[in-house]
């Protein structure tokens, strides 16, 4: 049996009802997701009474229609970008995955806080983040004004200013000119944030082999912070999403060509040269836009892939060689031209940026060493010499948030201590499992960097950007991870080439690794237990000093005895070489 499709030709029965059952699968998610927002929105602002008509039903169409259009331009843009069946079929229900998972954290966290969280103005209106709030509200402020949306750009409380503002008070306009809800914030970012996972696969494919662009695609799905961050409409959120599509959008214009002619095997999406540029420089002024400071350093990554992918030999390569010279020779000029007064200030942008990133990160070392309470900072960080202590503490932010203190956490407070170890616990949970990979990806890739010219360029970007972010954000749980979020996708491609590295090559390093960094991690763990639970005060310098040793004495065993490596059996087979 076949029925006529509208241009005439027939189609199979079977694919009818395939396609009927596919609306009405969409149908029945989109009323979900409208009840669930309500509901959330309606708790989130008159707690135990959400249920009541008056309250509920005005949210429920209000939140009908943004449901359904952000969920029709996902769809249209899988359409477009991933098409087909087969890797089409599987990026397209990944990125689904990713925005059912970000659409159920902005629907939790709301009634988790109000529930359980402190009762503070932000948390009761659902944000987990100050900067979220100070947006919404500002945001709100100015939908309910005849002030134009583009004067939300100024600068105000937070990080999360510019362009995210102004995209709130569009969507307050459009949506919900009636009443502030902020769940249509949270659905927008989780929307928008899915389709990272789009593009981290894109450009994973580009320069990778198909299992490692699918474990990148899944590390940007459900990677704890990403889902976090990118439900809660922070901007680091977006930034990571633009930084992706940004960075597929160069490899499209340097790479794109060569690997198909070489592969034989068709990109799942063929953007094209000129695509590849005319996406990677709306990429880059979008978030100009959304964060100035991020849109500095994205257009620094920006123009140091092209000039990392391209041929130096040919005349594009020597003139962006050039541009690239030309951009650090004007540094210094710039910096000498204002320092004598001829040009503004404002002109020296390495003294701004600069005092921005650490400037800022002498105020947060400052912070932790009065901070009362803490003997880990009170006699380790104060017994060092101060630039000594300033590098250790970069380190040690680097390892933010920390797994073990999540874990052996204890709030004495009535209120709030609960709801937040377990978002504490989620969140150090992710980089914790991926750090090993990282280091190990990092690692292999320099060694090999005319073979991996790609893998050691993201392992240099995610790296030198995780560095600023331990420095912009020194010592705080919270502002520190969300900052490395903005190398969400080389962190993704890093992790998933270095576990498929391993696999290929059985190399003890990644074990040598790993090993004395979980054996680190259990010590800790056991220490923030015996001290928050037990109540036994032990110093943190010789409780430091203990740990160390100990990794480096499992470090030194792995190296001795380094173990045979592993082998299949021919019944079992060995792991597929990576194409």
């Amino acid at each position: 049996m076949s029925q006529a499709s509208p241009n005439g030709s027939t189609l199979p029965a079977a694919d009818t009802r395939k396609s009927t059952r596919t609306w009405l699968v969409f149908v029945a998610a989109m009323l979900a997701a409208t009840g669930i927002l309500a509901a959330t929105q309606s708790y989130s602002s008159w707690g135990a009474t959400w249920y009541w008509g008056r309250f509920y039903w005005p949210n429920f169409a209000s939140f009908l229609l943004p449901v359904v259009a952000f969920s029709a331009l996902v769809a249209a843009t899988l359409r477009w970008l991933a098409p087909g069946e087969g890797d089409g079929a599987w990026l397209r229900r990944w990125v689904w995955i990713a925005l059912v998972v970000r659409v159920a954290s902005a629907a939790f966290w709301p009634v988790a806080l109000r529930a359980w969280g402190y009762r503070s103005p932000e948390q009761q209106a659902g944000f987990i983040a100050t900067d979220a709030y100070n947006a919404s509200q500002r945001a709100w402020d100015y939908a309910q004004t005849d002030t134009p949306a583009v004067s939300a750009f100024g600068r105000g409380r937070g990080d999360n200013t510019g362009g995210i503002t102004f995209l709130a008070v569009v969507a307050y306009r459009a949506f919900s000119p009636d009443f502030q809800r902020p769940m249509l914030l949270g659905l927008l970012a989780s929307c928008a944030t899915s389709l990272t996972v789009l593009a981290v696969y894109h450009l994973a494919r580009l320069h990778v082999s198909r299992p490692v662009a699918m474990g990148a695609a899944v590390i940007t799905a459900l990677y704890p912070e990403a889902v976090v961050i990118g439900s809660s409409h922070l901007q680091q959120g977006y930034l990571a999403m633009l930084l992706a599509f940004m960075l597929w959008g160069v490899s499209a214009v340097f790479v794109a060509g060569a690997r198909q002619s070489s592969s034989g095997e068709p990109p799942l999406f063929a953007i094209g040269r000129r695509g590849g540029l005319i996406l990677a420089v709306m990429a880059l002024a979008v978030m100009i836009g959304v964060s100035f400071q991020f849109g500095i350093l994205a257009g620094v990554v920006l123009l140091l892939a092209a000039v990392w992918l391209s041929d130096w030999r040919t005349t594009s390569g020597r003139i962006l060689l050039g541009a690239l010279a030309a951009a650090v020779v004007s540094l210094p000029i710039l910096y000498s031209l204002a320092e004598a007064e001829i040009i503004p200030d404002s002109f020296n942008v390495w003294l701004v940026q600069w005092k921005f990133l650490f400037g800022q990160a002498w105020t947060e070392f400052d912070r932790m060493l009065a901070a009362p309470g803490t003997d880990l900072f009170e006699t380790l960080m104060q017994r060092m010499p101060r630039q000594i202590a300033f590098v250790v503490a970069g380190v040690y932010g680097l390892l933010q948030p920390v797994l073990p203190a999540a874990i052996g956490f204890r709030n004495v407070e009535q209120s709030g201590g609960g709801i937040w170890q377990v978002l504490g616990l989620l969140r150090a949970s992710g980089w914790y499992l991926l750090l090993p990979f990282l280091v190990y990806g990092g690692i292999s890739a320099l060694r090999g960097l005319k073979a991996r010219r790609f893998e050691a360029f993201a392992s240099l970007v995610f790296w030198i950007v995780a560095a600023i972010a331990s420095y912009r954000a020194l010592g705080d749980q919270w502002d520190n991870p969300r900052y490395r979020l903005f190398v969400l996708a080389p962190m993704a491609l890093l992790a998933a080439w270095g576990y498929w590295r391993w696999r290929e090559t059985h190399s003890p390093w990644l074990a040598r690794i790993a090993v004395p960094f979980a054996a680190a991690c259990i010590a800790m763990t056991f220490w923030y237990i015996a001290r928050y639970w037990l109540g036994i005060r032990s110093s943190a310098i010789p409780v430091l000093a203990g740990v160390a040793t100990l990794s480096l004495l499992i470090f030194v065993l792995m190296l001795i005895w380094p173990g045979r490596p592993r082998s299949r059996s021919p019944e079992t087979g060995s792991p597929p070489p990576i194409p």
